[in-house]
């Protein structure tokens, strides 16, 4: 993709990333890896899962609505007086259970369960031992992250050259 500066490449390809866009497939299994990665301590397996943007958005999800689901539930007990309030909390407590569902279903079938197994397996074979991996990064390869996570969808890559992690 080419354009000018501030044009609104970067923003596009979020977008399409995080299936923002209404209508954009969600079928189609999509990887944006920012240009800078910023220097975090990080371990080499945690930056690659959170190359996962669709599984890193699913567990922020489903952690956001087990605390809501959580929360509705105690103010429906709660208010045992107040029947229309615990009704209305009982209600907004199943749409989130609904939506929940919905997300196990995706993270189902993006196999998101065995993503950290799976990682760690590609990086083994690329030859970090399991130390390694567990070892703070603060900065690692571009191409590293974007083929272990290809590898990890099932999608083939070509043989990517010189990923090494940058201490």
């Amino acid at each position: 993709m080419i354009g000018r500066n501030g044009a609104g490449k970067t923003s596009l390809l979020r977008s399409i990333a995080t299936y923002d866009i209404a209508g954009f497939p969600t079928h189609l299994r999509v990887i944006h890896v920012e240009q800078e990665v910023k220097g975090t301590a990080t371990t080499i397996l945690d930056r690659v899962l959170k190359a996962d943007v669709e599984r890193t958005m699913l567990l922020a999800e489903e952690k956001k609505l087990l605390s809501l689901i959580d929360e509705k539930d105690k103010a429906a007990k709660d208010m045992k007086s107040e029947a229309a309030l615990r009704t209305a909390a009982e209600t907004e407590s199943k749409a989130s259970a609904k939506r929940l569902e919905k997300v196990y279903a995706r993270m189902k079938e993006i196999d998101a369960w065995t993503a950290e197994a799976r990682a760690a397996s590609i990086l083994s074979g690329l030859g970090f031992a399991v130390e390694r991996q567990k070892a703070v990064c603060f900065f690692c390869c571009l191409y590293l992250l974007l083929f272990v996570v290809c590898c990890m969808k099932g999608e083939q890559t070509r043989r990517v050259e010189n990923m090494n992690v940058i201490k």
